[in-house]
């Protein structure tokens, strides 16, 4: 899966979330976004969480 299949896939989560009525809010939307990713993007994940 691509980074952008995968981003994709977590807006259709999001989205779905958000229509049945329990939407997230934007920093349960990145945590999920980066719990999801490899361990490859942890340096990019802490660069951007400092």
């Amino acid at each position: 899966m691509t980074i952008n299949q995968y981003l994709l896939e977590i807006k259709k989560i999001v989205d779905t979330l958000a229509a049945i009525g329990s939407p997230l809010n934007t920093v349960e939307h990145i945590d999920a976004i980066f719990d999801g990713l490899p361990k490859e993007y942890d340096p990019f994940i802490t660069f951007v969480l400092t």
